[in-house]
């Protein structure tokens, strides 16, 4: 009975490991390269991360220098199906974290940002979600002026999204 059960417990250990995915080469790469052009130079204190692994995209936005006025902290998260949030706010640190799947993603597009003349000109990623009668919009900062650069990384992206639909 004993053999019985660690037997199960293994294949179940190894079907779990197997349905955890690392990102592939291609994956780190795009990251990398979005999570430099995402840092905005008027708030070098401010992170701006978007990780990828398999089909789940995440996308972190830290600010370890803000004044929030809190005495307690406070985090929040939700999640539901594949999609979910989470905010933690404390003295000096707020974080959001977003994630989806790349199938919830309808459309991609790229466009001009920055107009405001607090906020250099730069290019915003646009993604697309509708479910159900609902849809939804994330927007990624993208400080450059090189809409080549743009069009590559949103050609990528592209490619991730199809990859997994």
């Amino acid at each position: 009975m004993k053999r019985i059960l660690l037997l199960l417990s293994g294949l179940a250990f190894a079907k779990e490991a197997a349905a955890q995915t690392s990102p592939t080469p291609s994956q780190v790469t795009l990251s990398r390269q979005l999570n430099e052009l995402m840092r905005n130079p008027a708030k070098p204190q401010q992170q701006v991360l978007m990780t990828m692994n398999g089909c789940h995209v995440q996308q972190i936005i830290r600010d370890q220098q803000t004044d929030t006025g809190l005495s307690r902290p406070v985090a929040v998260s939700v999640s539901k199906g594949t999609s979910e949030w989470a905010v933690k706010i404390d003295e000096s640190l707020f974080e959001l974290k977003m994630g989806f799947e790349w199938p919830q993603i309808t459309k991609l597009s790229y466009r001009i940002a920055g107009q405001e003349e607090d906020e250099p000109r730069h290019y915003e990623i646009v993604f697309e979600r509708h479910q159900n009668s609902r849809s939804a919009t994330i927007s990624l900062p993208l400080y450059t002026t090189d809409e080549q650069v743009v069009k590559n990384i949103v050609r990528r992206l592209e490619t991730q999204r199809q990859a997994c639909n």
